[in-house]
């Protein structure tokens, strides 16, 4: 398993991988308009092409299986990370990938003295939110989730490390 920077060659690959993942993460939680909204909004090619640096990816056998990104914000006079797209299809889930690809977005952002990280899921997302709580993720806040199909909230966690 290699984790690396994404490539431009593989912005195709990467966006469709994140379009059947976010499908299908958020069937249960946005009207089916928004989910669309969401992925012509942030998965369209040329966004991705844009932001491929953002990207890491978890190859196998020169395939991506895993995807994940992350961008550098200042909160309060505080360098922080946020982590998006957490993504590993479901043939290569429960095999270490996604700690692979956390741990490499870490040391990165270690090396550059950033030491909180921040993630917003779904609370419905019970597999994500079992793995972020044993890499040391803490939950912060709880809200409503704007346009849901149920009463689902969202959950802001965080960690420093």
């Amino acid at each position: 398993m290699i984790i690396r920077q994404a490539k431009l060659k593989e912005v195709e690959n990467l966006r469709n991988i994140l379009i059947e993942r976010v499908r299908v993460a958020l069937k249960d939680v946005y009207q089916d308009n928004y989910t669309d909204q969401i992925v012509e909004s942030f998965y369209n090619l040329s966004r991705l092409e844009r932001e491929i640096s953002s990207y890491l990816v978890a190859v196998h056998e020169d395939v991506v299986v895993g995807t994940m990104s992350s961008g550098i914000f200042n909160i309060n006079g505080e360098q922080v990370a946020r982590l998006y797209s957490y993504n590993v299809i479901p043939s290569q889930r429960r095999k270490g990938i996604a700690k692979l690809l956390l741990n490499y977005a870490t040391n990165n952002l270690k090396a550059k003295n950033i030491n909180k990280q921040i993630i917003s899921i779904p609370e419905n997302n019970k597999s994500l939110l079992l793995f972020l709580k044993a890499s040391g993720f803490k939950v912060v806040e709880q809200y409503d989730l704007i346009y849901s199909k149920r009463n689902i909230k969202a959950l802001d966690l965080t960690r420093v490390v």
